[in-house]
């Protein structure tokens, strides 16, 4: 019998699962930003605690906030003096991949590999 709280791996022992999911999801894709509900279905979790989460990576400027219509738009930051270091994380596959909300904000292409057959688009 395991512990269930045992982490595995480093993304798991340094963040919670919802800080894990924002930043995966953010710079897994870094030139793509995400509005908030995209973000707090990806993280499935609820709106309140997905905020204060962004705010906190805001403030520390690991991720941009930026308002586009009626709409706030989260981004990875790429002026970030940690930014290679968390695409490195987040591309070693480190982090389990964020889960999708089926679509990305840029044009209706799915988010994750499996949803495209496993090939890359790009």
């Amino acid at each position: 019998m395991g512990n269930r709280h045992e982490p595995t791996g480093p993304l798991e022992a340094l963040f919670g699962k919802v800080r894990r999911e924002i930043l995966t999801l953010l710079f897994g894709r870094p030139g793509e930003g995400r509005h908030l509900l995209e973000i707090v279905r990806a993280a499935r979790s609820g709106r309140g605690g997905v905020q204060r989460e962004l705010a906190r990576l805001a403030a520390a400027g690991l991720v941009t906030r930026q308002r586009r219509g009626n709409l706030v738009v989260y981004q990875a930051n790429p002026e970030c003096p940690l930014f290679g270091e968390m695409r490195a994380l987040v591309e070693a596959g480190v982090a389990r991949p964020a889960r999708s909300t089926g679509t990305s904000s840029s044009g209706g292409r799915p988010d994750r590999p499996e949803a495209r057959g496993g090939l890359p688009i790009d």
